[in-house]
Parts: structure tokens; sequence; C-alpha cells
């Protein structure tokens, strides 16, 4: 493929984009709050519906960002936390959940963003 390095860089954006567009936040964030519950033992002991629905809520902000990000081509460094993802941070320092539960919460959650991203991916026709 001939062009400059910037044109090359906007064909990855955009395909990017197209493979973030069918993503669906909502359905992505259930599943990875399910995981988060399932996986980290802070989590799962809990039986408070509040506390399972502001992970689902956060997850489902956070992927909404990353997604909106990647279509519209924005850098995911200039990136803000969504609100609803602050709320919930600050709803476990209330709780006396450890730092190490929020990262791993996240890493987790990365991890499978980037998992669904690739499978999304490798289902789409893009010219290589």
């Amino acid at each position: 493929m001939n062009g400059t390095s910037s044109e090359l860089q906007a064909i990855v954006d955009r395909r990017v984009g197209e493979v973030a567009a069918e993503i669906d936040p909502v359905a992505l964030g259930r599943l990875m709050g399910e995981r988060l519950l399932a996986a980290i033992p802070e989590f799962s002991g809990s039986t408070d519906e509040d506390f399972r629905s502001g992970i689902v809520m956060s997850c489902t902000s956070n992927v909404a960002e990353i997604r909106d990000a990647l279509i519209g081509g924005r850098s995911l460094e200039a990136a803000t936390p969504p609100g609803d993802a602050t709320a919930w941070a600050h709803e476990l320092v209330h709780r006396g959940m450890p730092l190490a539960t929020l990262l791993r919460a996240y890493r987790l959650g990365h991890g499978l963003f980037e998992v669904v991203f690739e499978d999304v991916a490798s289902q789409l026709d893009l010219e290589p």
C-alpha cells in the first residue's frame, strides 16, 4: 500500500471505528459486570443489589466511553472517566475496598474488551 503515514493512520482509525461501532456497550457492560462479580472475591460475596448494579453501570459507561472514542477517532489517552465510573469508584472507597481490587477490576475489564474487540474484528469483512 502506497501512502503517507498519516493516510495509513486514517485508514486504521476508520477500521477501528468500524469494529467499535459493532460493540453493544449495554450488552458488553452487563457481561463485564457479571464476569467481575464472579472473578473478584471482594465482589462475589456481595448480595447488595445496588452494589451489583453499580458494577454493571460502571462497566457500561466505561465501555460506552471507549467505544465512542474509538468511533470518533479520539485518543484514548485524552479520555476521562465517565461520571458513573467515578461514582462507583467512590462507592468502593466508602465500602472499604482496597485500591488493588479496583485496579484488578479495570485490568480484567480491559482484557474482556480486548477479547470482544478482536472477536468482532475477526467477524467483519475488513480488507487487510
